[in-house]
Formats: structure tokens, C-alpha cells, sequence
């Protein structure tokens, strides 16, 4: 009789396969009868989890049980699908081994159950059961490594989709920020647009007004040149008993011979023959004391202008809007004028110089402004430069 651990590490040691077929013919007899507290102990581990009894301590502890049960083995040995189980179960089943399995006495059992229609019909039936678990188990395996495949297929598109997704999350942004910067570009070129079209159009305005004031003044001129040719030819119908006088227009004084123009000394000399002087005050006072504020600078010019008023010279200056703007006053004896914001100094300059034309009154204008000196030459005034004119006045 065999030891009780030989049959034990029989059992544990059998195949899986093997294994699996004994716990279902040992399931099936322990629910047809009843038996000792090993017996029920064995079919509470039958009825629980499957894989609790396939292997480990669980298995260990069905064999050992079985091991210690040589009438059940016995009936189990004597099972057709047990077969391949037959060795570990008959080890040390006896006389009571041959009883169970119907044994006349020869002390092989296993021949008798080999040469057995039933359990070669259970043998070929295990051998097919394990060639379709094997081709199972192969497709399986092959059904396994074609998902691995694929999952790594599937996991490097999905790396390429993620980079091409933030290298056109990049493309956009930058995108966006170019854009940014065109629409800022664009606002400022609209900007600096819409404010050059603001200084043209001011220009414009002021020209159209200086152009109207002109054309004002020449059809003032016209009607009086008119009415004058009508009186003179009412004189020359009549019957002329005394000599008329005829007003002749003053031309500008001019200087001697051997004065060059624009100098201290020219402004000396036309400063002693006319009767009006016109200065272009802002024009004067940033070239020679550009070193004060405006309110400064008025006021430095007009105390030089005084002494010339006190001589009997009319005097006139002209500023660009103040907070005085389109007003004058007097600041003894000099004629000072603040043009409007629709008028510029030089506007009033030429208006001022066409008048005294028009009165017969030699005029001297003080400017470097040379757009200025061409208006003021077609009303036949003097001009000279600010600084000659400075040294002039002391």
C-alpha cells in the first residue's frame, strides 16, 4: 500500500485537463450520496469558485482529502473519462479497489478498464476535447497577438493624430497673433490716415476761406476802381474849369543805392520812410528769443515795439490764435491782433497790407516767412528780415 503523501503528490501532480475531469466525477458522486464531515468538506470546495480548487492551496487540500479516502478513490477509478487518473487513484486501493471497480481478481485494473470499450471511447473523447481546446487555445492566442497589433497600430495613430493636433494648435495660434498684429497695423494706418485727411482738409478749409477773403477784398477793389473810372470819366465829360488831382498809388519805398536787402542797415533806412510797420510776431519772437515762453516772448516784442509807436509809426502785430483769439488790442500805441482759429497770421498780414495799399500808405512788414513776403509784394510793401529788423529797433 502506498503512502498516504505518494498518493497525495499523485493527485496534485496530475494534468490539468485531468485534474478538471476528476473534479467534475468527483462533484457527480458526492452529490449522489452521503458522507463523512471529509466528504462534506470536499463538496463545500467543489461548490465554490472553480478556480479556487485548480490550483494552489485549494488543490492541495482536494488531494489530500482524496489521499485520505481509498473507498472514494476507488469509485472514481472505476469512472470511464478517469482513465489517465486511474495510477494516482488506485495506489493503495486493495482488495476494496477490485470490489468497487468489479476486478475477478487479476490485480490490474487498469488493464481491465484499458481494454474496456467505454473508457477508450472516453479516451478518444478527451483526445478530441484536446485537440479543439488546442486549436481554441491557438486562435485565441492568434486572436490575441492580431488585437496587440492593432492596439499598437492603433496607439501610434493615435501619437500621429496628437501631434499633428498640436502642431495645428501652434499654426492657429500663430495664426491669431499674426492677425492680431495685421488688424493693429491696419488700425494704426487708418488712424494715421484719417489724421493726415484731417490736416489736409484743414488746409483745405483754410485755404478756401483765405481764397474767399481775397476775393472779397478784389471785388472790393474792382467796385471801387470801378466807381473811381466812373467819376473820372464823369470829369473828363464835363467841361474842367480847375486841374483835378488824381491819387496815385505809393509804390514801395525801395532802398539806395548801395543798401544791400535784409540787412540792418536796409531795415534802418525803411524804417525812417514808411508809415506803417507790420510784424509777424510768432515769425520773430521763435527766431530771436525762442528761449521764453509765448506769453514771454509778446511781451518782450511789444516792449521793443513802443519806442517806434512813440515816433509816430503805425505799428502792428500779428499772433496766431490766443485764448484772445480773433481780437485785438491796443498796448500803448501798438496795434496788437490774435487771429481766429479759421484765420492765420499771414491772412491778416496781407489783408492788412492790401488796406494800407489801397489808403496810399507805405508799409514795411517784418517776416522771414517767404510764401508771406510773395503775398505782401503784390500790395507793393516793403519787407525785411527779422533779425535785421531786431537790430534795427535795438
Amino acid at each position: 500500500m502506498a503512502d498516504r503523501p505518494d498518493v497525495e503528490a499523485a493527485l496534485a501532480g496530475l494534468p490539468n485537463r485531468t485534474w478538471a475531469l476528476l473534479l467534475r466525477e468527483l462533484r457527480s458522486v458526492l452529490a449522489a450520496g452521503s458522507g463523512d464531515a471529509a466528504r462534506a468538506e470536499l463538496l463545500r470546495l467543489l461548490d465554490g469558485p472553480r478556480s479556487a480548487v485548480a490550483t494552489g492551496s485549494g488543490r492541495a487540500r482536494v488531494a489530500g482529502l482524496l489521499a485520505s479516502d481509498a473507498p472514494l478513490r476507488s469509485v472514481l477509478a472505476g469512472r470511464p473519462p478517469l482513465a489517465d487518473a486511474r495510477a494516482a487513484l488506485d495506489a493503495d486501493a486493495g482488495p476494496d479497489v477490485a470490489a468497487a471497480t468489479g476486478d475477478a481478481g487479476t490485480g490490474d485494473p487498469t488493464s481491465e478498464v484499458a481494454a474496456s470499450p467505454g473508457a477508450e471511447d472516453g479516451a478518444r473523447e478527451l483526445r478530441a476535447e484536446l485537440a479543439r481546446t488546442r486549436r481554441q487555445r491557438d486562435g485565441a492566442e492568434a486572436r490575441a497577438r492580431a488585437a496587440e497589433d492593432r492596439a499598437a497600430a492603433a496607439g501610434e495613430a493615435a501619437e500621429a493624430l496628437r501631434l499633428r493636433v498640436a502642431e495645428l494648435e501652434e499654426r492657429l495660434a500663430a495664426a491669431a497673433e499674426e492677425q492680431a498684429r495685421a488688424v493693429e497695423r491696419a488700425g494704426r494706418r487708418a488712424e494715421e490716415r484719417s489724421r493726415d485727411l484731417g490736416d489736409d482738409l484743414a488746409a483745405e478749409r483754410s485755404g478756401r476761406e483765405r481764397l474767399v477773403r481775397d476775393l472779397e477784398r478784389e471785388r472790393d477793389r474792382t467796385a471801387r476802381l470801378r466807381g473811381e473810372l466812373e467819376r473820372l470819366r464823369a470829369e473828363l465829360a464835363a467841361p474842367r474849369v480847375d486841374a483835378v488831382a488824381v491819387p496815385v498809388r505809393r509804390r514801395p519805398v525801395g532802398l539806395p543805392p548801395g543798401v544791400e536787402p535784409d540787412t540792418t542797415e536796409a531795415a534802418r533806412h525803411l524804417l525812417g520812410e514808411v508809415g506803417q510797420v507790420v510784424v509777424d510776431g510768432y515769425n520773430l519772437t521763435l527766431r530771436a528769443r525762442a528761449d521764453l515762453d509765448l506769453a514771454g516772448q509778446r511781451r518782450w516784442l511789444v516792449d521793443r515795439l513802443r519806442p517806434l509807436a512813440a515816433r509816430g509809426l503805425g505799428v502792428v502785430v500779428v499772433f496766431d490764435g490766443d485764448r484772445g483769439a480773433g481780437t485785438r488790442r491796443s498796448d500803448v500805441g501798438v496795434d496788437v491782433r490774435f487771429t481766429s482759429g479759421r484765420t492765420i497770421a499771414d491772412d491778416e498780414i496781407e489783408f492788412i497790407a492790401g488796406e494800407a495799399a489801397d489808403g496810399g500808405t507805405p508799409t514795411l512788414v517784418v517776416t522771414d516767412d517767404a510764401e508771406l513776403r510773395r503775398r505782401v509784394a503784390v500790395h507793393d510793401a516793403d519787407v525785411v528780415g527779422v533779425l535785421p529788423f531786431v537790430g534795427a529797433i535795438g
